[in-house]
């Protein structure tokens, strides 16, 4: 397949999709300039990120992925989610706006980014209108944003926790990381699980209640089997 700029095809994925307004929008403020990382640079195998300033468990990841796979076109920029610091692109492509031959090399990028997952604190993964989180739900399928860019087909976006070297999500990171419906889910599950654990505690308090009794009887038998056991 030739390079071209027609609309991207429908990725591979689940029929769990992200709306726009329940998934990171990322804009496209840094078409034009190709950023390149040198892979001869002495910053742990690579070179630095172009467009901002990151924190440094993201300036490794960034060097280390310019060293073992060579995707050196790196950057970030103002408005970037999370922020700046903590979010990076890679391009997978010849150049922004232009669909890769084929997606091989950024299936390599976030075969990778797994790899370096907990040691480098990533957050999320988002490639070919896909998003994931790395944590049991896989991939799942985003609205169409209308461009190549913007449904992440020419690049891979990589967003990182605060800190690395950790596989503890920070409470405010992972509640941020949950889409809307997914937060409701969560708030239903918790709201569930205290009414289940109150009913609970009553039923348990209750001495005429089923469980109670059958408790009690229980107990009883123990301390009599106690009893017959020798010593």
């Amino acid at each position: 397949m030739t390079e071209t700029e027609t609309s991207p095809p429908t990725p591979a994925g689940d029929d769990l999709s992200v709306s726009e307004t329940e998934a990171p929008f990322e804009n496209e403020a840094h078409i034009g300039a190709i950023p390149v990382l040198d892979p001869n640079s002495e910053a742990d195998g690579g070179g630095s990120v172009i467009g901002g300033t990151v924190l440094p468990h993201v300036e490794g990841f960034a060097a280390a992925m310019c060293a073992a796979k060579g995707a050196c076109d790196i950057s970030t920029y103002e408005d970037h989610d999370p922020e700046m610091a903590r979010a990076i692109d890679i391009l997978v492509s010849s150049a922004y706006g232009r669909m890769p031959a084929d997606f091989s090399f950024g299936d390599d990028v976030a075969a990778f980014t797994f790899d370096e997952w907990v040691s480098r604190g990533v957050l999320y993964i988002i490639w070919r209108q896909r998003i994931n989180h790395n944590d049991g739900r896989g991939w799942r399928a985003m609205d169409d944003r209308g461009t190549i860019t913007q449904n992440h087909f020419d690049h891979c976006h990589v967003s990182f926790k605060e800190s690395g070297d950790t596989d503890v999500v920070p409470e405010e990171d992972f509640l941020m990381s949950l889409t809307p419906k997914e937060q409701k889910d969560l708030l239903d599950k918790v709201k569930n699980t205290e009414l289940t654990l109150a009913r609970l505690e009553t039923i348990l308090a209750d001495p005429q209640s089923g469980i109670a009794v059958r408790l009690a009887r229980l107990d009883d038998k123990v301390k009599e089997l106690s009893k017959r056991l020798p010593g």
